[in-house]
């Protein structure tokens, strides 16, 4: 996507340095997930698919929202732990931890 600025502003838009948006655009890091929302306003869509499984709609949603798996997990009341299991598929989405997650984050199970 071409939108005529320089990284320099982009990363200025996004509140990253411009050394990580050059590195981001050359496949050499991934945005950390505290940017995933602001990368989301800056391009006007979601440039990651929302996915079909259950855990990677749970990955999807947290990374919309910028939040950690930690994060999330104090959102909801919930360990780290149970988040990673959840987003790894090692518990199942009609357990009591992924209707939590599935509720607070507003996805389908």
């Amino acid at each position: 996507m071409d939108l005529g600025i320089t990284q320099k502003e982009a990363a200025r838009r996004i509140g990253a340095d411009q050394w990580t948006v050059i590195n981001w655009e050359k496949g050499r890091t991934e945005p950390a997930v505290r940017f995933v929302p602001a990368i989301i306003r800056f391009l006007g869509e979601d440039p990651l698919p929302p996915g079909e499984a259950f855990p990677d709609r749970i990955r999807a949603a947290r990374h919309r929202l910028g939040l950690t798996q930690s994060e999330l997990g104090r959102l909801v009341g919930m360990s780290e732990g149970s988040v990673y299991d959840l987003e790894r598929g090692r518990k199942k989405p009609l357990s009591p931890a992924g209707r939590k997650i599935a509720e607070a984050l507003g996805i389908r199970l």
